[in-house]
C-alpha cells in the first residue's frame, strides 16, 4: 500500500521576491524618506498631536565600499519594545495602525524594512521607557535578507555609531531612529532638490501642514558642511470654486470634492509628474493621502491653476478588510485599471471640465484669432473622415443596465445576456450579467467569470455588479470575451453569491452584410472638432480630449509654431499641411490605441503597459496614417473662398 502523507503550513516568501518588492517599492531616497516620516507621523497620531520629526541626509565624501550616502529619520513618539521591533521585521503580518476607524496612514505602509532593504543596509534604534532595542537589517553575501536584533545592549557603541553616521542622539524617553546606508545604484539628490521634493511631495502634504508637527531637514554635503531647514507646506492663495458631494457611480459610494483656483499658475516649473506638484486633486480617505491627480487634464496648462481634495470613504473600508487591490503594485498611488479609479476619473473629469475650459478661454484672452468659416468647414470634413475611420474599428460597448433582466422587478437569479452569442476571430464582445439585489442597502459585490472549453479567451475574470438606477432590485455588470479559434464553442460561467449562470459562445466566420446602420449620435462619432490652442506654455504638441471630443493642436509648442500659426494660419503651405496631418493622425491613433486596450483587443501584461500601448499606437499608424495624410492634403489644398 502506498504511504500517504499530509502537511500544511504558511507558504514562505523567497529572498528574491523580498528584494524585488523592496526595490520595486523604494526606488530612491525620497521614497524611503516618505515612508519613514509617515511611520513617525502614525506613531505620533496614536500618542499625541505634537512632536518633532528630524530628517538627515548625508552625502559621503569618499564612498566607503558601496556606500554613497546615509539617510535617517528620528522621532520621539511611541517607540517600540523588543517584541514589537521583532514583529515589525516580519514580511506579511498586518501592521499596527490599520484598525477600523483609525485615521492612520499605515494603509500605504511600505515598512521600515522595505525602506532599508530597498536601498542597502540600515539600523533601527528604538526606546520604550527604560527598554532600548536595536536591529541591523541587511542582505548577506548570498543575497538573503537578514536581521540581527539586541535588547538593552551597551549604549556606548550605539552612541559612537550614531556620532559616526548621523547627528542623532538616543531619545530620552520614547522614540525611534532609523538610518540607512545607501548602497544601491540610485540617484543622490542635491540639497535644493531634496528639500523641494520633501516640501512638495503629495504624501507628506498634510503632515507638513499639521499644527504642532515640526519637521526639520539636516543636509550634510561632501565637505561635511551642514544646512538645516524647518519644512512647512504653505497653502497657496486660492479661492473655492467647487465644494460638493458626489455620487461616483460605483455602487452607492459617495465622495466629497473641493476645488480651489489660483490667480497664478501653481507650478512655475512644471514637474515631470504630479508627485511633487502643488496643483492637482489629492485623493484621500480618513485624512490619508492616496494619490494626486488631474485625470484627463494632466497635459492641460489651465489645469495647473487648480488644486483640491477628493475624499473617498470607501477606500478606508476596503483597507480595513486587507483589500489593497485599488492601489498600484508599488503602493505609490491608485491603480488606474481598478474599477473604483475609473469611476472616480469619470466623475472628476465631468466636474473639472467646465472649470478648466473657462480658465483656458480666460488665458487665451479676447485676442484669440477666429478660424475663418471656410477653414472651419474644411476641419469639419476632416473630422468626418476621422469618424469614418473610427467606425471601421467596430468597437462594441455594452448598453449599461438597459432592458432585459434589469426591468420588471429584477431577475430571480444571476443571468447572462445573451445566453448564446457569436464572436468572430479577434473580435471582442461584451456580455451582460444581471443578479437580484438583496435589499435597498445592497451596494453590490464581485462576480467571477470562467470559461469551459477552448478557442475563446476571457478579458475580464472578475467584475463588479452594482445597482441599476432604473431598477431598485437589480445588480448589473458586464464582462468581455475575445474570439480566437474558428469553429470552437465554449461555455461562459458567472458565479455570484452561490448562484451560477451560463452562456454559450461560438466562434464563427464573419459574414459581411454591409455596414450596420448607425444612429445620428453614432454617425457624429467621437471627433467633434479640431481647435488651434494658443496656450503659451503647452506640454504636448497635440492632444485629443475625450470628454469634449476636441483635438487640440497647440500652436505655441516649439516645433509646431514653425509650421502652424494662430487660428490655423499657414496651412496653405504644403509643409504645414503635412505637419497638420501628422499631428491630427497622432492624436487619432493614440485615441484608437487606448480604446483598443480598454476593450481588450490587445493583451496587456501587468508591468508591460507602456510597451502594449506603443504597439497598439504603432499598429494604428500603420493602418491609417497614409489615408489621413491623403485626405488632409485633398481637403486643405482647396483654395479658401
Amino acid at each position: 500500500m502506498t504511504k500517504q502523507k499530509k502537511d500544511e503550513g504558511v507558504i514562505p516568501m523567497s529572498s528574491r521576491l523580498i528584494r524585488q518588492l523592496s526595490q520595486g517599492t523604494i526606488q530612491g531616497p525620497i521614497d524611503a524618506i516618505v515612508e519613514l516620516v509617515t511611520n513617525s507621523e502614525d506613531s505620533y497620531t496614536r500618542l499625541k498631536p505634537y512632536g518633532d520629526i528630524e530628517i538627515l541626509f548625508r552625502v559621503l565624501k569618499k564612498p566607503e565600499k558601496r556606500r554613497k550616502a546615509v539617510l535617517g529619520v528620528r522621532d520621539e513618539a511611541e517607540g517600540m519594545t523588543y517584541n514589537k521591533l521583532l514583529e515589525s521585521l516580519e514580511f506579511g503580518p498586518r501592521v499596527s495602525g490599520q484598525k477600523a476607524g483609525s485615521k492612520i496612514r499605515g494603509f500605504l505602509g511600505r515598512g521600515m524594512k522595505e525602506a532599508i532593504l530597498g536601498l542597502g543596509r540600515g539600523y533601527i534604534i528604538t526606546r520604550k521607557g527604560e527598554e532600548i532595542s536595536i536591529a541591523d537589517v541587511f542582505f548577506d553575501e548570498s543575497n538573503e535578507p537578514r536581521y540581527r536584533i539586541w535588547q538593552n545592549p551597551p549604549l556606548k557603541p550605539i552612541r559612537s555609531m550614531l556620532r559616526k553616521h548621523t547627528s542623532f542622539t538616543i531619545p530620552k524617553t520614547n522614540g525611534t531612529i532609523v538610518f540607512v546606508s545607501i548602497e544601491r545604484e540610485v540617484g543622490i539628490p542635491q540639497r535644493e532638490n531634496l528639500r523641494s521634493q520633501i516640501l512638495n511631495h503629495y504624501a507628506l502634504r498634510k503632515i507638513l501642514m499639521r499644527q504642532g508637527r515640526k519637521v526639520r531637514l539636516f543636509y550634510r554635503d561632501q565637505k561635511n558642511e551642514q544646512q538645516t531647514w524647518t519644512i512647512k507646506y504653505e497653502i497657496p492663495a486660492t479661492k473655492v470654486v467647487l465644494d460638493k458631494d458626489l455620487d461616483i457611480g460605483y455602487g452607492e459610494e459617495n465622495a466629497h470634492l473641493t476645488v480651489y483656483e489660483s490667480e497664478e499658475i501653481l507650478d512655475k516649473e512644471r514637474p515631470g509628474n504630479l508627485q511633487f506638484s502643488k496643483s492637482g486633486i489629492l485623493i484621500t480617505t480618513e485624512d490619508v493621502v492616496l494619490d494626486n491627480r488631474l485625470f484627463a487634464y494632466q497635459n492641460e496648462s489651465a489645469a495647473y491653476y487648480f488644486h483640491g481634495e477628493l475624499s473617498v470613504p470607501c477606500f478606508a473600508r476596503q483597507f480595513e478588510k486587507d483589500d489593497f487591490s485599488s492601489l498600484s503594485m508599488q503602493r505609490n498611488g491608485l491603480d488606474p485599471r481598478h474599477e473604483i479609479f475609473k469611476a472616480l476619473e469619470k466623475t472628476c473629469n465631468r466636474e473639472l471640465a467646465p472649470l478648466i475650459e473657462k480658465k483656458r478661454i480666460e488665458l487665451a484672452g479676447p485676442s484669440a484669432p477666429r478660424i475663418p468659416d471656410a477653414r472651419q468647414k474644411q476641419l469639419e470634413n476632416i473630422c468626418k473622415i476621422l469618424n469614418d475611420l473610427t467606425a471601421d474599428f467596430e468597437f462594441e460597448t455594452p448598453n449599461m443596465g438597459q432592458g432585459g433582466a434589469a426591468r420588471n422587478g429584477g431577475p430571480p437569479s444571476v443571468t447572462i445576456i445573451p445566453s448564446y452569442v457569436v464572436v468572430y476571430p479577434e473580435q471582442v464582445r461584451a456580455l451582460s450579467v444581471y443578479a437580484p439585489r438583496s435589499s435597498d442597502h445592497d451596494t453590490g459585490d464581485s462576480a467571477f467569470i470562467s470559461l469551459e472549453g477552448s478557442g475563446v479567451s476571457l478579458v475580464d475574470s472578475s467584475i463588479y455588479l452594482s445597482p441599476v438606477k432604473d431598477s431598485e432590485k437589480t445588480l448589473y455588470g458586464f464582462f468581455r470575451v475575445r474570439g480566437e479559434l474558428l469553429g470552437h464553442k465554449v461555455t461562459a460561467k458567472a458565479s455570484f453569491r452561490g448562484m451560477v449562470a451560463l452562456s454559450t459562445i461560438e466562434v464563427k466566420r464573419e459574414e459581411r452584410r454591409g455596414r450596420k446602420k448607425r444612429t445620428r449620435s453614432e454617425r457624429a462619432g467621437p471627433i467633434k472638432s479640431i481647435d488651434f490652442d494658443t496656450d503659451p506654455n503647452p506640454l504636448l504638441p497635440v492632444e485629443y480630449h475625450k470628454e469634449s471630443g476636441v483635438i487640440r493642436i497647440y500652436v505655441r509648442f516649439p516645433f509646431v509654431k514653425l509650421y502652424i500659426g494662430d487660428g490655423g494660419s499657414g496651412l496653405e503651405r504644403p509643409e504645414s499641411r503635412a505637419m497638420f496631418a501628422e499631428l491630427v493622425g497622432e492624436a487619432f491613433c493614440r485615441h484608437i490605441a487606448r480604446t483598443c486596450i480598454e476593450l481588450g483587443k490587445y493583451q496587456v501584461l501587468r508591468g508591460d503597459e507602456i510597451n502594449a500601448f506603443e504597439k497598439a499606437f504603432n499598429d494604428q499608424r500603420l493602418v491609417v496614417m497614409r489615408r489621413i495624410h491623403e485626405e488632409v492634403e485633398r481637403i486643405l489644398a482647396l483654395a479658401l473662398s
